[in-house]
């Protein structure tokens, strides 16, 4: 009883805050049809992704199909799911709650998306996808112990790609401690093939880190060297703070080496010249 009362209050909460934003996200009744008829098939994608103990068993949100995954697209489908739940509050399941509250990450409706998430959690405590969505919306709300609870609780339930992040949460909440239990899994990450490029710039932009934290040259270089130069510019605004301490603190011939990598690369040679020359 306690539950189903906690889930009516959060519910009521949600709906609330969607309130000065209703007419955006207003759908035509077509659009509900066809929202309607694809979250019935996602509630049956959905449940093949958790075994018989709520457990993810791929970190999958089951939209493969069913909904559009091009990032073009994604944008406006979010927008009706949005305004279907809104429309049809009580016929929206609670493993679609875990869909709409992605979506409203997107349009920055974070108060919302976290009240999903628990209301899911409430129930399926042991999908790590879950735990994760919520570090990820407490680290933007700037809240990094909560981000720190929840992707501890998604690398606890067998999430191994949520280290970067909970190193990251770490990071930017100074506790290095975090950061230094988990230097062995994000080790064995480098490991994996086909990363993407943004949790590979992620994970070594913390191993650089923390090579320059603790005063490790040769992890450092080690890191650095398994960069491309050129596919590092895309991410260079994040990497490169990070790379000038290390040009400050360490020396030697293999970091002049990097130096001139970098120095070499364009656009990076004319707008973002690093400094720190052992010479």
């Amino acid at each position: 009883m306690k539950l189903l009362i906690l889930q009516f209050v959060i519910l009521g909460l949600a709906t609330a805050a969607f309130a000065d934003d209703y007419p955006y996200f207003s759908i035509t009744t077509n659009q509900a049809i066809e929202i309607k008829q694809k979250l019935d098939a996602y509630e049956i994608n959905a449940s093949k992704l958790l075994d018989k103990n709520g457990y993810a068993t791929a970190n999958d949100m089951g939209i493969s199909g069913i909904f559009e995954t091009n990032r073009s697209a994604q944008e406006e489908q979010s927008r009706e799911l949005i305004g279907y739940y809104l429309g049809h509050t009580n016929d929206v399941s609670l493993k679609a709650k875990l869909l709409i509250s992605y979506c409203c990450i997107g349009f920055g409706l974070y108060s919302n998306s976290i009240d999903f998430t628990k209301q899911y959690l409430n129930i399926y405590s042991n999908d790590f996808r879950a735990w994760n969505m919520l570090g990820t919306t407490y680290l933007i709300l700037k809240s990094p112990d909560k981000a720190i609870d929840a992707y501890t609780n998604s690398v606890r339930l067998g999430y191994k790609m949520g280290y970067i992040a909970l190193a990251g949460a770490a990071i930017n909440d100074d506790k290095w401690d975090i950061v230094q239990s988990v230097i062995p899994q994000l080790t064995d990450l480098k490991k994996v093939k086909n990363l993407s490029p943004d949790d590979k710039h992620g994970l070594v932009a913390i191993l650089l880190s923390y090579a320059v934290r603790t005063d490790r040259k040769d992890m450092f270089v080690e890191n650095f060297n398994e960069l491309d130069v050129k596919d590092m510019i895309s991410s260079w605004d994040d990497l490169k703070q990070i790379i000038t301490y290390g040009f400050k603190q360490f020396k030697g011939a293999d970091i002049d080496k990097i130096r001139q990598e970098i120095e070499s690369a364009s656009p990076i040679n004319s707008t973002n010249n690093v400094s720190g020359s052992s010479n």
